[in-house]
């Protein structure tokens, strides 16, 4: 049985580069419009996997791009540009998190799945059972792989750990969602 498959309804986005950043500085709107397209469901499910909040996740995302324009020029070429992107990300994140002080609501990741009509109702189950029982990292990881499709190396690199740590937590989160789906007559 094939717990979760990559969920992808679009064309495979264009390779992020340290020359595509380098357009993007130089103000070139057609590479800021790549990198965004290459970028964005990777950043929403972080940002989604961090404040448990589908409108919020929405709005960091976009001042995380906002932030990535306006600060690109320091941007240091190292062949990470997903890296760079993703700590920018997680910062603000993480501010708002420290402003607001609160929990958030775990039916707002429901909400992301809903939206993309192409998505089984076994799938929304599954991320919502998720959210319910994995840890914060271990969720990170099912989302960055199952949703947003990065590979084990990306998603290892973005989260700053080994990838075999990336992939036993993988493979534990979904023994765990096997487990709870099987216990609940799935």
């Amino acid at each position: 049985m094939l717990l979760f498959a990559t969920i992808q309804t679009e064309t495979k986005p264009p390779a992020l580069t340290d020359e595509m950043m380098l357009l993007v500085a130089q103000g070139d709107g057609d590479a800021f419009a790549r990198l965004y397209h290459a970028t964005q469901q990777a950043v929403y499910c972080l940002l989604l996997s961090i404040v448990k909040n589908h409108a919020l996740a929405e709005d960091l995302m976009q001042d995380t791009y906002l932030s990535v324009k306006r600060s690109i020029g320091s941007y240091q070429p190292r062949g990470k540009p997903l890296a760079w992107i993703f700590t920018v990300a997680k910062n603000l994140a993480y501010m708002e998190l420290r402003k607001k002080r609160e929990t958030a609501d775990f039916a707002d990741y429901e909400n992301f799945l809903t939206k993309d009509d192409t998505v089984s109702s076994v799938d929304k189950l599954v991320l919502q059972k998720t959210l319910e029982i994995l840890e914060d990292r271990d969720r990170q990881i099912v989302l960055l792989h199952a949703v947003a499709g990065l590979k084990f190396r990306e998603v290892a690199a973005q989260l700053e750990m080994p990838i075999g740590s990336a992939l036993s937590a993988y493979n534990r989160a979904i023994k765990k969602l096997q487990k709870a789906m099987k216990e609940a007559g799935y």
